[in-house]
């Protein structure tokens, strides 16, 4: 049992693109479909763009492009220039200010956020949501 669930892991599932993308461009796995990995396995055609957290195509890719093994992760809740409210809450007082997100961030994770001002903290994001 142990080495099918190791088996199982490692295994990733390979997809094939249904949808012309051009260089740049998302690529969401509502654009691919699940297909038999062929050997060899083709170079990476995605990658991970860092600012959307989101994968990209390396090149233009036609539909039918085999992708290999791809892993799709969902995106974060926040994303880079969301208008987000910052809450803090002392005692029974609360104050609210609305901010722009510097960086991605999901459930949880601490990120940096712009106030209308100018100014520039950490804050956690709890019950983000697109």
């Amino acid at each position: 049992m142990f080495g099918l669930a190791i088996a199982t892991m490692l295994a990733s599932p390979c997809r094939t693109l249904i949808v012309k993308r051009a260089s740049g461009e998302a690529v969401a796995i509502e654009d691919t479909i699940a297909a038999p990995c062929s050997r060899p396995v083709p170079l990476p055609k995605l990658r991970l763009d860092p600012v959307s957290q989101r994968l990209v195509a390396k090149q233009d890719l036609q539909a039918g492009a085999p992708l290999g093994p791809v892993l799709f992760s969902t995106p974060p809740a926040i994303a880079v220039g969301d208008r987000v409210a910052i809450v803090a809450r002392i005692g029974h007082t609360m104050v609210a200010r609305k901010a722009t997100a510097l960086q991605p961030a999901r459930d949880g994770q601490r990120f940096f956020v712009r106030t209308d001002d100018g100014a520039v903290f950490a804050a956690p994001a709890v019950g983000g949501g697109r």
